[in-house]
């Protein structure tokens, strides 16, 4: 399922149950940072307590009206200091420039993905295995940003599945709502479990800040 935003235009919905599978994001062929890290360490970097952690949810879309309560991606402001995503094909982390500065202005920053390149997010912990994805993206309007998700699951497997694609607006705009398939959940069984975000540009620049997740999916 999907939501579009008002005024956006989303493309494509890359979401089928045939989508299912022990994949690595779009990045993965690129990078061999964070996604070939054994899935061992990251069940001990993400198992415990860490899950169960409360995380600051704040309403960063409400100008357009949407009301519901998300969280910030680990790094998902992109600071210039460092903010752990994975970059690949000459994804870069610059100033931002989007005038919204929905997470804060201290430290933000916006990935820029020319086609082709990718940046894949740290894993952070959600509560379900459906939670709602939103950012804030500009570009060329031509360009395509492909939207995946990676999941660990209780057994260890590494569960990639796309969401959506997105044509970027020519000014910042929050993207369309990004929704998982549900047969996600049966395949989580439930609780807390590890999650990347992946985005990768084709046919042209695609810019993005400010990447949200709710991880309970209130709709």
């Amino acid at each position: 399922m999907l939501k579009a935003s008002k005024g956006r235009h989303l493309v494509a919905a890359l979401v089928a149950s045939g989508a299912v599978g022990a994949c690595a994001p779009a990045a993965a062929s690129a990078s061999s940072g964070l996604l070939g890290t054994t899935l061992q360490t990251v069940s001990k970097v993400l198992s415990g307590t860490n899950c169960a952690q409360t995380y600051a949810e704040t309403t960063p879309f409400s100008p357009w009206s949407d009301t519901n309560s998300y969280r910030l991606v680990p790094g998902g402001n992109f600071p210039t200091t460092g903010s752990g995503w994975s970059l690949a094909g000459g994804a870069s982390i610059a100033p931002s420039s989007d005038p919204n500065q929905l997470a804060g202005a201290a430290g933000a920053g916006e990935v820029v993905l020319p086609s082709g390149s990718s940046a894949v997010s740290p894993y952070s912990c959600v509560d379900t295995g459906q939670p709602t994805i939103r950012f804030m993206d500009a570009g060329n309007p031509q360009a395509r940003l492909i939207v995946d998700v990676t999941f660990v699951e209780p057994a260890g497997l590494q569960i990639t599945l796309p969401v959506g694609v997105v044509a970027p607006g020519a000014k910042w705009q929050p993207s369309p709502t990004l929704v998982d398939l549900q047969v996600v959940g049966g395949l989580l069984q439930g609780g807390a479990v590890p999650m990347a975000l992946s985005f990768q540009a084709s046919g042209g620049t695609v810019d993005v800040s400010d990447a949200f997740v709710d991880p309970r999916m209130r709709s």
